[in-house]
């Protein structure tokens, strides 16, 4: 994997980010990492080249002391990559998949743990170079290594307990785990002194300790559960950044007022790694403190610092890459074949550092281009699709797809990890289509609506309503969203017309709640079978609301109307959870998920209001060709979905001039869709009718805004592409207006 190799590496299916700081990934954890390899990298190159008894007052301090914030930093930005990718993910059905994937993530660092130990040593003998691979003694370079390699052993077995645990015993879990090491390793006689530096750590041998380092690990779980709520919220991300500024610089403070006057002996020794191993309490609070000071600042500048410091946060978004490549050019070039070792100056030394760090970043951005390149090459075109009709016909391979699946995987690559895009391109005309993971489930959100307001004009069809049949308002159809229908009062009356164009041109949940009851939810998805898939289940748009809930208590199930609407009102994240926890009348802690994004991806992957976008995409073709209902419905339906309201910035926007669109939007946490049909503007004579484009795109893993902007690229790319150049005529008519 090329991204954020030592924890948040990309599940099976997903491709990794190519660049560090674009989309919906979180920056500020590349960012963060890279200042913690990139202090290292200065530590061990002016470290690797002359003992530190030669550095100058000056690289001593500040110079030196400075790189031991790295160690801490890069424990705790562990543990909140874990947090961002991982957690979410432990109730969803391939969480087995995903922990088996960072486990075998493990046994590769260890085995480059292994290797790199080998380079470090080789000048030292063969005897020393034995010892260390049998654990019988530890490299001092590489040893960040070692304790990744078994962390990613065991830590993500109890992720899934972490995910249950209550938040009270979560925030406690770094003093409780500190205290088990003070326990274990004041009160375990080991009889192997390489199995207790393995453990609690030994002030002889140079490793950390999985037990002594565990706190910080799940201090960064705890930030990482903020984080990943808190990222896309302005405000709250700062002031989480702020926090852990203060925090760090409390931590700093202690340390200074401990250490006394004067500061710099004691700082030349933290230089000197005293306290180090095990940890003592002047150099955890000096390396603590600091590491959350960098974590606030990294966070607070989120993606636009991440970019203003483009290298550092290359270098965090593949820290096994950068130690192959900063311990390889240090032990076997500048040491081994330039002979370098006490030869330079210190200046000469830290020059050469400063480059390693440019020259790692560059390595690492051309070792991930050249592997989505071979991505390219090697893997076959995602989930091409069927045509419409007849459902055995096969359609064409269309040349444009040579040109389009490259420009979408880089735009998928560009979401970073745990997102993804899901396309259908079907050009009704050609009988061309093409899929880029069309053919795997995706959650539509308010796309389900179509096949609803087909549902009721086939009703209308067939006698039973009319367009102006009179609905009453009822208290429990209220659903939170957008529309007008919740200006309106229970009892009141509205007209079905009204009621589906407030669905699909405004996406009006409530309307849409109503309509499904005036028809029956078991019309709508007979429906959904026929059209879409037998397997689609469309519930209400309130249910939604309480099968996400309910991943919390099942207690959900119970929530009314008005419930679901206070919960609306309480601002996304903890508030929300607390209040849903005092509507159902339980204590905070037997709550099931840990927070909204748990929860919302444990729903998702039950299934509901989920399909292929190949099986969505044929259904609108089956719609735009009148055979999903009448003439008149169809073109009544249609003309709606040119005028939906909540797309302008989406598909339509990457479209070329003049294109129409009938579409429907869908968004839900970290889910964005367009779903629609585009139309060439008529040519008479040589066309006398639209050519008809049908576009099903969804995204998934960031959050609403990227989401937008990643489904306009996806339509520039699909014009770029050439899938709008030189449409054949089509003689049909088109439907006429109706009523």
């Amino acid at each position: 994997m090329s991204a954020d190799s030592l924890a948040t590496t990309a599940a099976p299916g997903t491709v990794p980010a190519a660049v560090a700081v674009r989309g919906g990934r979180i920056g500020s954890i590349d960012l963060a990492r890279g200042l913690a390899v990139c202090l290292m990298i200065v530590s061990h190159g002016t470290n690797g080249l002359m003992p530190y008894a030669d550095f100058p007052d000056w690289g001593q301090v500040p110079v030196h002391a400075l790189t031991k914030f790295s160690s801490s930093l890069f424990f705790i930005v562990f543990g909140i990559a874990l947090a961002v990718a991982f957690v979410p993910k432990t109730a969803a059905p391939d969480w087995p998949g995903r922990r088996n994937h960072l486990v075998r993530r493990g046994l590769l660092v260890l085995f480059w743990y292994k290797l790199l130990t080998v380079v470090e040593l080789w000048d030292r003998g063969r005897d020393a170079v034995v010892d260390a691979l049998l654990y019988r003694s530890f490299p001092s370079f590489v040893e960040i290594l070692g304790f990744y390699a078994i962390a990613l052993l065991w830590i993500p077995w109890l992720l899934p307990l972490w995910a249950r645990t209550p938040a009270w015993l979560r925030w406690a879990s770094p003093l409780l785990a500190g205290g088990l090491w003070w326990w274990v390793s004041g009160h375990v006689d080991f009889d192997s002194r390489p199995l207790r530096a393995v453990l609690v750590e030994d002030h002889e041998l140079y490793t950390w300790g999985q037990l002594s380092r565990l706190p910080l690990v799940l201090l960064g779980l705890l930030l990482g559960g903020l984080l990943r709520r808190w990222d896309q919220e302005a405000r709250s991300r700062l002031l989480l950044a702020g926090g852990s500024v203060v925090a760090g610089l409390l931590l700093l403070a202690a340390f200074a007022h401990l250490a006394g006057e004067p500061l710099r002996p004691v700082l030349v020794e933290i230089g000197r790694n005293h306290g180090k191993h095990p940890p003592g309490l002047l150099f955890s609070l000096f390396s603590v403190g600091g590491a959350l000071v960098l974590l606030g600042l990294s966070v607070a500048g989120g993606n636009l610092l991440a970019r203003a410091l483009r290298p550092l946060a290359v270098v965090g978004s593949d820290s096994l890459m950068a130690f192959i490549v900063h311990i390889s050019v240090i032990f076997l070039l500048l040491r081994g074949t330039l002979g370098y070792y006490q030869a330079v100056s210190y200046e000469h030394a830290l020059l050469l550092s400063g480059g390693l760090v440019v020259a790692t970043a560059a390595w690492i951005a051309l070792w991930q281009a050249l592997r989505a390149r071979l991505r390219q090459w090697r893997e076959p075109p995602a989930a091409a699709a069927p045509p419409t009709a007849p459902p055995a016909t096969q359609a064409a391979v269309p040349a444009w797809s040579t040109a389009l699946e490259p420009r979408l995987r880089a735009i998928e690559a560009a979401l970073g990890e745990g997102a993804g895009i899901g396309v259908y391109v079907l050009h009704m005309e050609r009988d061309e289509s093409y899929g880029y993971r069309a053919g795997e489930p995706w959650y539509l959100a308010s796309g389900v609506k179509v096949p609803v307001a087909i549902a009721v004009l086939r009703e209308v069809e067939r006698g039973t309503l009319a367009l102006d049949t009179p609905v009453v308002l009822r208290a429990d159809d209220f659903v939170d969203g957008a529309g007008a229908t919740n200006r309106h009062r229970p009892g009141e009356a509205l007209a079905l017309s009204w009621l589906l164009e407030q669905m699909i041109v405004h996406s009006d949940n409530t309307a849409t709640d109503v309509l499904i009851r005036t028809v029956g939810l078991a019309a709508v998805n007979r429906v959904a079978a026929e059209l879409v898939d037998a397997r689609l289940r469309i519930t209400t748009l309130a249910d939604v609301r309480r099968l996400a809930y309910g991943q919390f208590h099942p207690g959900a199930a119970r929530l009314d109307a008005q419930d679901l609407l206070a919960l609306k009102r309480v601002p996304a994240g903890p508030a929300r959870v607390r209040k849903l926890a005092a509507l159902l009348g339980v204590p905070p802690e037997q709550l099931r998920q840990p927070d909204l994004a748990a929860a919302f991806e444990a729903y998702y992957a039950t299934g509901a209001n989920s399909a292929t976008l190949v099986d969505y995409g044929r259904m609108l073709a089956t719609l735009a060709d009148g055979k999903a209902l009448g003439a008149e419905a169809t073109g009544w339906l249609l003309e709606r979905m040119l005028r939906v309201e909540t797309g302008h910035r989406r598909l339509r926007a990457g479209l070329p001039p003049g294109i129409a669109f009938a579409h429907k939007t869908g968004t839900q946490y970290r889910r964005t869709c367009d779903l629609g049909i585009a139309m060439q503007p008529a040519d008479p004579p040589a066309r006398p009718d639209p050519a008809r484009v049908v576009v099903a795109a969804c995204v998934r893993g960031i959050g609403t805004a990227a989401g937008v902007h990643a489904l306009q690229r996806i339509a520039a790319a699909i014009t770029a592409a050439g899938v709008f150049v030189d449409t054949p005529p089509r003689p049909t008519v088109s439907p006429p207006a109706w009523p």
